[in-house]
């Protein structure tokens, strides 16, 4: 069990990693605070890829001595070298701090505990574990790129009562309220790209910005258009600006290598390959850590029918449409052959429910 004073300077580093929301990828969020006499007297956070770690920002921001202080941040020091800053665990022992709080180890395996076995070595007291899963949460994205080949996956949507996330002819402006959609606008923020499909493209036209009062940072997410591009609204603002944020998932070779192909491949990055899988797997390998899934019931039926996801988030609104499309369709006759989601959360959020889910662990 952890004390209450850990855990309260644990939450201070995780604001302090919050900070850098949308900047550091594909590195992870790390806060960090200095606490002496049961007082903060540095605190610091890792601001973008190639900036000093958190641990060093704090050091240098210390009003005083670290020595004998302790050190709370919410990701294991590093020890590596393969990076564009140098590891920051050896940092930590020659600031002389008698004890380092730490929430998650790091899964990258050039670390994984030799970073803390340093601090251990050098005769510095360490705890690890302190608010974990909140940890796990913070940086689940990170977490789950460095182990995997497949970028992370959110698959978003906004639905009415009886399941429709847009007419028949189109129209989705808009079901979820605007506290909903400024929350999607934020998620924008988190992800290094946001996907849509062809249909979603031509109809709605959209800029994929980040908006609705939400500090963009600067930044511009990764626009990923799956589909066939001789099929595509050239004329849509996408292609007016900005062309180098643009990747293209073909879902068919583009058999004419002339001038529509030219074009094409001027307004943007071109992927020619059939199987979504690879396809994302050939993203990651461009750098593409994270996708937020915004397209429309084929889009979303596509991840959903081979298992492509690791979160999904529903805003549902209290509106009936009647004929119109939903988030999933599929062959299944039974209920039997549904797929089975877990609820990871809900909330009302001013009259439309938000909902978390994840793939159902079942029990062997």
């Amino acid at each position: 069990m952890h004390s209450d004073t850990d855990i309260k300077f644990m939450r201070l580093a995780f604001e302090q990693a919050i900070k850098a929301k949308g900047q550091v990828s594909p590195n992870p969020l790390v806060g960090a605070v200095i606490v002496k006499a049961g007082k903060v007297i540095g605190s610091g956070f890792h601001s973008k890829s190639g900036n000093p770690h958190a641990e060093i920002e704090a050091i240098n921001n210390c009003l005083e001595s670290t020595k004998d202080s302790t050190l709370y941040c919410n990701l294991e020091p590093c020890i590596h070298t393969n990076k564009l800053t140098p590891p920051c665990a050896p940092e930590v022992v020659k600031a002389g701090f008698k004890r380092v709080v730490i929430a998650n180890k790091d899964p990258n395996p050039n670390v994984a505990g030799k970073g803390i076995q340093l601090l251990l070595d050098s005769g510095v007291e360490v705890e690890v574990g302190v608010l974990k899963d909140e940890g796990e949460k913070l940086n689940e994205v990170f977490f789950h790129s460095i182990l995997n080949e497949l970028p992370f996956i959110h698959l978003k949507a906004a639905q009415t009562l009886d399941g429709k996330i847009q007419s028949i002819d189109g129209d989705s402006k808009w079901i979820s309220n605007e506290n909903c959609r400024k929350i999607s606008h934020d998620y924008r923020l988190s992800y290094d790209a946001i996907l849509i499909g062809r249909r979603t493209l031509n109809n709605d036209n959209p800029s994929l910005s980040i908006r609705m009062g939400i500090d963009s940072k600067g930044k511009l997410p990764f626009r990923i258009i799956i589909g066939d591009p001789n099929k595509f609204n050239w004329d849509s603002y996408l292609f007016r600006e900005n062309l180098e944020k643009n990747i293209f998932l073909s879902t068919s070779h583009i058999s004419n290598i002339g001038e529509l192909k030219q074009e094409i491949i001027k307004k943007g990055q071109l992927i020619e390959i059939s199987d979504l899988e690879m396809s994302l797997k050939e993203l990651k390998k461009r750098g593409v850590q994270s996708i937020l899934v915004e397209g429309g019931s084929k889009v979303l039926s596509s991840f959903l029918d081979k298992g492509l996801f690791n979160k999904i988030t529903v805003f549902q609104a209290p509106l009936l449409l009647g004929n119109g499309e939903g988030i999933y369709y599929s062959d299944n006759k039974k209920i039997s052959e549904s797929l089975l989601l877990e609820i990871n959360n809900s909330q009302v959020i001013d009259g439309n429910l938000m909902i978390e889910l994840r793939k159902k662990c079942l029990q062997e």
